[in-house]
């Protein structure tokens, strides 16, 4: 399992910012929790052009909690910072929600969630 524990992860992330699949983002600042890492744009684009072929509702749900369970509140440290790097993707669920595309029955307090980064 790649998140299995913080040093397996480092060395799997290593080997695909070697062969330039991963990138680590260096418009983050790291000391407050919100560094990361992007993936290259032609593997973002083969992924959602060809394993992503099918819809598949479950998945967009997982993301849509992930993404919603990650809002930080405003009382932490540099909130900014990691509500930045999630607004792109929450913005994506907006419009998924919007155009009917996921059943959100359930899924209330991530909505609240992605609320309040907007308004933030």
């Amino acid at each position: 399992m790649l998140s299995e524990d913080e040093a397996s992860f480092q060395k799997a992330v290593r080997l695909l910012c070697n062969y330039s699949l991963v990138d680590l983002d260096v418009s983050s600042d790291e000391r407050y929790g919100s560094g990361g890492y992007s993936i290259h744009g032609c593997v973002h684009s083969w992924t959602v052009s060809v394993l992503n072929k099918e819809w598949d509702e479950d998945l967009a749900k997982l993301a849509l909690t992930c993404i919603a369970s990650e809002i930080p509140s405003l009382d932490e440290r540099n909130w900014w910072l990691l509500q930045r790097r999630l607004l792109s993707h929450a913005m994506k669920y907006e419009n998924l929600v919007m155009n009917g595309m996921l059943n959100i029955d359930g899924m209330e307090w991530a909505l609240h969630n992605l609320g309040l980064l907007s308004a933030d």
